[in-house]
Formats: structure tokens, sequence, C-alpha cells
């Protein structure tokens, strides 16, 4: 590669396509709870405020796509900066290293492409990072729909997995829509690039009222949903609970239902996060369904060698309260609670 275009709208992109400023940039502020664990405390930083960039739109001419990982190199070589997942990835990941293969596949269509390397096989970076930058070109609904690209075909990493398929179905996505890429070099007559949503792991609130105005078109009803859900991680390949059974008859006395997400079509796993008042789960991509919840009491169970600020962040962008509670380690990866600690949290919030 012959260097990098850091910002597209800047000087340095004029005369190579067209950008659109679809969200203004935003600032979050957030009342961060008190009473969190030392170490949780440690881990998540100060959380108070987070400034988002603006959501932008960018038309390139001949571009190349990496379809492996989201990478966007321009027709004269030079590697889009912002199609990078994060920009440490630059350095980490040996970006400036990357060749474009000697046979690259063209294709005269107008394409979108709007998702990083993380959202290829994991349910909470494609629901929060991928799927809203989809908002421009799936939904007339919003006054930064691009019209000229309702048509165009939606570029998907490899092996798109059923609840993947489900999601881009929501949107009004069916198969004929997409593009399904096999991980080869693609060089598009015409593409938009739909940019990151503001910091990493961080979703802005135009991005969750989206999320939520698109899977909830048909509000949970009243009755008959279970208000307090024990997410499991049993089928997991590590954070599972490994005294879940005792966990679990603690919170069924006190009227959980215990629910695997593994398999429940998307849909109704936001309904059933929507009518929840009370969620206690490990830390784990299920979690990314908070976004549906609203005055939900949201309760996380770390391994303490991983404990992230990410559900923190969304549980209280997406008007819920949070707590956590840090377990012991057991094999390295999965989590033993005391019931005493999961008893107590419980009793303050009830």
């Amino acid at each position: 590669m012959r260097g990098v275009v850091r910002d597209v709208r800047r000087e340095e992109f004029a005369g190579r396509g067209k950008v659109t400023v679809a969200q203004d940039a935003t600032l979050t502020t957030r009342t961060v709870p008190g009473g969190l664990p030392a170490i949780a405390k440690d881990h998540f930083g100060d959380l108070s405020r987070c400034e988002h960039d603006a959501f932008f739109c960018a038309e390139l001419r001949q571009p190349f796509v990496l379809t492996d990982s989201g990478w966007i190199v321009t027709r004269d070589r030079r590697l889009l900066f912002e199609s990078l997942a994060d920009e440490a990835f630059y350095e980490k990941r040996r970006t400036q290293d990357r060749w474009l293969w000697p046979r690259v596949k063209r294709s005269e269509k107008m394409m979108v492409l709007a998702y990083s390397h993380w959202a290829v096989d994991n349910y909470y970076h494609w629901l929060l990072e991928f799927l809203p930058r989809l908002a421009p070109v799936v939904d007339p609904e919003i006054p930064c729909f691009l019209s000229e690209w309702r048509n165009a075909q939606v570029i998907v990493p490899p092996r798109l997995q059923p609840w993947m398929r489900e999601t881009l179905r929501v949107l009004g996505l069916s198969d004929g829509s997409l593009y399904e890429s096999t991980g080869e070099q693609l060089q598009c007559d015409r593409l938009l690039f739909c940019s990151r949503l503001g910091r990493p792991m961080n979703t802005p609130r135009w991005a969750i009222e989206w999320l939520r105005s698109r899977f909830l078109r048909n509000p949970p009803a009243k009755t008959g949903r279970c208000k307090r859900l024990f997410v499991s991680r049993r089928n997991a390949a590590k954070r599972r609970l490994v005294n879940e059974q005792e966990i679990e008859a603690l919170l069924q006395a006190d009227g959980f239902e215990t629910v695997v997400l593994e398999g429940m079509p998307v849909v109704e796993q936001a309904r059933l996060f929507a009518g929840a008042e009370i969620i206690v789960a490990p830390h784990g991509a299920g979690l990314a369904n908070v976004v549906f919840s609203r005055n939900a009491k949201v309760i996380e169970i770390f391994e303490p060698s991983w404990v992230w600020p990410t559900f923190c962040a969304l549980s209280l962008d997406s008007d819920n309260d949070y707590h956590c509670l840090i377990g012991r380690a057991v094999n390295g990866v999965d989590i033993h609670i005391e019931p005493d600690e999961v008893r107590s949290v419980i009793k303050g919030l009830v």
C-alpha cells in the first residue's frame, strides 16, 4: 500500500468521492452508579462522558474492499483508515503490510460496506456496531436516508449465520439484496462506505433508539411476559457459571425465568428484554439485548480477569440501572459466584 487516507472529510479526500454527514458528533453524559466493586471501578475508568464522532457515508469510486476484514483501499492504493474497527489495529495487525492480490474480483454494481472484522461472528458487534450503520440505506423514515443507494447490494462478511440473516430481513434486506462475500478482494465501480459509530464499544443514543424502532415495531404484551430474567451461558465455551444450578434455584424462588438465548429468534430476544424489569447474566454478548430494555435493573457477573465496561455503558445509555458482581475464576475461563452475593444484590433491588 502507498499510505493511508486518515479522514475522508478533509481536503485530502477531495475529488475521491462525495461525503454525507448522517449524524452530527454528539456528547453522551452518564451518572455512573455508586457501590461498584473496586476491580470494576479500576477497569471501567471514567464513564461519565463519551464524545462520539460524526457518523458519515462516503461514496468512493473504484475502491478495493478486503471482504474478510471490511478494510477499504482507495483506487490509488491507500488504506482508508476509518474502515478499520479501531485505529490501534493499524499497528497491531501490521495493516500497512497487507497486499492487494494479483487477482481481484470486479463488480460494476453499486455496493454498500458497513461492517468491520469485529462484526463477522459476534452478536454484540453485529447488532450494535454494524446494523445501525445501514440506517441511511434501509430506512426511508429517517432524515439522512440516501434514496439513491436504496437498491444497492450490501456487502456482508463470509459465512453468514442464520441469526444474522434474520436481523437483515428485519431491516428489509432479503438474500437478493446482499453481496455474500467469501473473503475475496473486491473492486467496485461505486461503493458507499458507512463509517464507524462514535467511539468503540459505546453506542450513540440515536443508534439505540433506531434499533428499538426496527426490532420493537410490535411492543411486547404487558401480560404473560417474564419480568425477571436469568440469562444462562450453559452452552457457551467460556464464562459459564459452574454453580449455575444453585444460582438458578435461588433466582427461581424469587420469580426469575431462566433463558438460553442461543437459537432464540433475535426479535423474540428483543421483546423478552424489552419486557424485563430485572436481568441477571454473566458477561457475554447476549447482554447486548439490554439495548431493548428500558428502566430495567441489570446485574452483570464477571470473571475477575475479564472485566469490561461495555454493558455498564450500554445499560446506562439505554436508560437502565446497572450493578455488577465479581465472581471467582474457575479453570481460568469459568465463574463461581457466591449465592449470598446474588441474594444480597437482588434483595437491595426489590
